[in-house]
């Protein structure tokens, strides 16, 4: 994005030389580097790419300023940069971002220009910023607030205002902000309706593998006792739909599968090691059936099991839990042995909290916990949370055998250089 702004620099000079230059034959040669909409735009969605809005921000106002100043309607600001400055506060996940680009939206609705009306996606990042910046009910009555807004305008003849899949999404993901009233119902509702919708040839609301995952979200964070249950009940849903209408931009991905393993170890669950160990699984058979990587198994997912592994439910028996422990040492092993990621220290923190949870405290929990807690150092990934985590499962002994080159609390820098 430096490349392209330096070039964008170096235009806006040229067009300011051509505009104090009398010489026709320069002032030809400068047209012919002269910025227009797209430039701007191209450096607008570099930023946003890369989750900066203050660098979106100075851009977006020296195009603004340039409109203005050459009333050259050919540089007044549209659409497009606009939801590309929405998108880079949206990427950013500020707390301002909720205000910022729904003054933003409300300035290109009152603008009232054909060429920058919004559109539904400038609704969808909207309802986005709000979702990440919002605590409980509060996301899921800004994205509902908006929606109604949307909906509004489309029916007073705005048509780039028709509500697609995008938006339900947006709507489905304030459903899973933990603490919105019955989200997870909700959720499922809103995903049905969309199936339905499709169903009845509404391509508009064509459910996608990101609709599936909000509402599996929703189960994670506001589903009752049985959300890995119902979670399932979605993950089946979409391999059924997939089905169904032949697409394969449908079946599930490495971030579906994540998803589901994500709310299987949250749950209460007596059986979620196990139920987790069987999906990582499925994923590599599945890999290598299809013969792709979208389904391949990364870290996200092998920590997933290790985190279904390490917090057992309340009256699991010593035998679940050492067949427990058990699946976090084969999923650990795994993952070190694997090509395609490698073990961080959210893998090996949460392995050793395995260690402390499923394994009574003895010698034989003291050498593993030292050999695990070893290779952590040596790998450099060392964090407050390894920290903590072998702290709460080592002995006292072995914590002053293993913590001896701690000085005044500061770690060797070997510990953890590669955080």
């Amino acid at each position: 994005v430096e490349m392209a702004e330096k070039i964008l620099d170096r235009m806006e000079s040229s067009a300011a030389n051509e505009s104090s230059d009398d010489d026709d034959d320069e002032s030809e040669t400068a047209a012919t580097a002269m910025p227009d909409i797209n430039t701007y735009t191209v450096v607008l969605r570099g930023y946003a790419n890369r989750s900066q809005p203050m660098g979106a921000d100075v851009i977006f106002r020296r195009l603004y300023d340039r409109f203005m100043a050459t009333g050259d309607r050919e540089l007044m600001p549209t659409t497009e940069a606009y939801n590309q400055l929405i998108r880079a506060w949206m990427r950013s996940g500020t707390r301002s971002a909720a205000s910022v680009t729904e003054d933003l939206l409300n300035e290109m609705v009152d603008a009232n220009e054909d060429a920058a009306l919004p559109n539904a996606e400038t609704f969808a990042r909207v309802m986005n910023c709000h979702t990440q910046a919002s605590k409980g009910n509060d996301a899921s009555s800004n994205a509902q607030r908006l929606m109604d807004k949307m909906q509004k305008l489309y029916e007073s003849g705005i048509e780039t205002l028709k509500p697609n899949t995008e938006v339900y999404n947006a709507k489905i993901k304030s459903l899973a902000v933990p603490g919105v009233s019955d989200g997870a119902v909700r959720a499922v509702d809103a995903l049905h309706w969309l199936v339905n919708e499709y169903r009845e040839g509404n391509k508009d609301l064509r459910p996608t593998r990101a609709t599936f995952i909000a509402a599996i979200n929703a189960q994670t964070t506001n589903g009752g006792k049985r959300a890995a249950q119902e979670a399932e009940k979605l993950f089946d849903l979409m391999q059924t739909f997939a089905k169904e209408f032949k697409d394969d931009q449908l079946l599930p991905n490495v971030r579906v599968y994540n998803a589901l393993i994500r709310c299987w170890a949250r749950s209460r669950e007596k059986n979620k090691a196990e139920r987790t160990r069987q999906l990582l699984e499925a994923m590599v058979k599945e890999s290598d059936l299809r013969g792709d990587d979208e389904v391949t198994p990364n870290h996200q997912t092998y920590n997933g099991v290790l985190n279904a592994c390490s917090f057992p439910s309340r009256g699991t028996t010593i035998e679940s839990k050492y067949a427990a422990f058990r699946i976090a040492v084969q999923t650990l092993n795994e993952l070190q042995a694997s090509e395609s990621c490698e073990p961080s220290h959210v893998s090996y923190g949460t392995f050793l909290r395995s260690c402390g949870n499923l394994m009574p405290l003895s010698p034989k929990r003291d050498a593993v916990v030292g050999n695990i807690f070893r290779k952590c150092c040596e790998e450099g990934f060392v964090s407050q949370f390894v920290m903590d985590s072998v702290s709460d499962a080592a002995s006292e002994s072995l914590k002053s055998t293993l913590f001896e080159d701690v000085v005044g609390g500061k770690l060797p820098r070997e510990w953890n250089r590669n955080l």
